[in-house]
């Protein structure tokens, strides 16, 4: 069901089911998506799995090949390090209006947020859900809505490559660069440090998945080197379980 209570469609299930499995990691980057499998687990037709997988294709989480099969979409370094970059620069035009809207109860809810995040850190899965809340709540103090969805679309485009990093490591944050230090940075009202802050606090995230992937995942270098997964994506959960936000 929605926030609202009303029914999720068929073609809703299916699109939340999807994306939850891809950001929690449980479809891994280039595994082959099978409309006919999804729909049988689910117990549903195949017409609202393509169709969520249609939608998954906007948002890039999935590609749509010639042949007409799907798969996660797999993501070079390069192309990894340049979301990082470009996630860090919009980040960065939020640091005036933050600085203006801040109040010290906005302040004492962000140090809710961040304190949460800490409280699951043994979960890697949980803290990336609460740091997406923590992020989200930042950007609403920005009060400028298509900034913040380009913002949210480009941080779940990285998030299954920075979920392998964290998974390995179970290193959340880049020593100096923690959540703690931008909120310190935010209490001060400083645009400029503000920013600083912001750019920051992306692009040492940016460097330790990137360093990571390129090191243990080397065939993610270039395009040429990436090649189409003949692994089939599970689909062990079923349409009971519920599904993600």
């Amino acid at each position: 069901m929605k926030p609202d209570g009303s029914i999720l469609s068929v073609q809703q299930v299916s699109y939340q089911l999807i994306r939850e499995r891809i950001l929690d990691g449980t479809f891994r980057s280039g595994a082959l998506l099978k409309p006919h499998i999804i729909a049988k687990e689910l117990g549903i037709s195949r017409i609202p799995v393509r169709e969520a997988l249609r939608q998954l294709a906007t948002e890039g989480l999935v590609t749509l090949r010639q042949n007409r099969t799907a798969i996660v979409t797999t993501l070079t370094v390069s192309e990894i390090n340049e979301l990082f970059e470009m996630r860090a620069a919009l980040e960065a035009l939020t640091a005036q209006a933050i600085a203006n809207h801040i109040t010290d109860a906005a302040l004492a809810e962000l140090e809710e947020f961040r304190l949460h995040m800490d409280e699951a850190r043994g979960d890697v899965q949980e803290w990336i859900r609460r740091h997406a809340a923590f992020h989200d709540q930042l950007l609403k103090l920005s009060d400028r809505p298509l900034l913040a969805a380009e913002i949210i679309r480009i941080r779940t485009a990285a998030q299954p490559h920075q979920l392998m990093y964290v998974d390995i490591y179970r290193r959340t944050e880049m020593p100096g660069h923690e959540h703690k230090t931008l909120l310190s940075a935010i209490s001060t009202r400083n645009t400029a440090l503000i920013e600083m802050c912001l750019r920051e606090h992306v692009l040492s995230a940016g460097r330790g998945v990137v360093s990571f992937l390129a090191m243990h995942h080397p065939q993610l270098e270039s395009r040429e080197g990436l090649v189409g997964s003949k692994h089939v994506a599970p689909f062990a959960r079923s349409a009971q379980d519920g599904v993600g936000g």
